[in-house]
């Protein structure tokens, strides 16, 4: 009997102060009105795949006993896992001419990302690094791109830094490297 009353002592106070402060943020701030880019969107999900694989075990579905086995369709198949609840449009293996980009994240017409996925191993890393998502813009009219490389050694790390400098590309915020390396357990560090 006591307790709906309490609830109701909290409730009412709390419901005007939260709709006050509310109100507040709409009316003196655009805090509501922000919507992420798909640029933004992909590249905050493709920052969550390096951190789930490289912190929380996540290295561990590219390997089977001891040996790595994933390909960049591995890679390209789990980050379509980190497109949910989005007002994106997520699309694989688009193909608006000159071949398909790995994905087309986008918002309405004007709003596109073009997402790639390499493994570090890869012959032809730079010259795609150069050239194909800028291709794949140009036929998506899309205006960003984010490449994603997956690493299995550090050998692959060290290739791939020397690469993003040699093509003045090192730190670019839209290139996300992924140590896929097998990590030590915490005890053993």
């Amino acid at each position: 009997k006591i307790s709906p009353e309490k609830n109701e002592i909290i409730k009412t106070p709390l419901n005007s102060t939260l709709a006050e402060f509310s109100e507040r943020v709409s009316k003196s701030s655009d805090f509501f009105g922000i919507k992420p880019t798909s640029y933004e969107a992909a590249l905050k999900r493709a920052h969550y795949l390096k951190d789930v694989i490289e912190n929380n075990d996540g290295y561990r579905i590219f390997y089977k006993k001891g040996k790595a086995i994933a390909s960049e369709e591995t890679i390209q198949r789990i980050f379509k896992l980190t497109w949910f609840a989005t007002p994106y449009d997520v699309n694989s293996e688009v193909n608006n001419g000159r071949g398909p980009a790995d994905y087309k994240i986008s918002y309405g017409e004007r709003d596109s990302t073009i997402v790639e996925f390499k493994l570090a191993a890869s012959t032809s890393l730079k010259r795609n690094l150069l050239n194909q998502t800028e291709i794949y813009k140009k036929a998506s009219k899309s205006i960003s791109d984010i490449k994603v490389i997956l690493c299995y050694t550090k050998a692959e790390i060290v290739k791939v830094s020397r690469i993003l400098k040699s093509i003045d590309q090192e730190g670019a915020e839209n290139i996300v490297i992924i140590d896929a390396t097998n990590k030590l357990s915490a005890s053993m560090v």
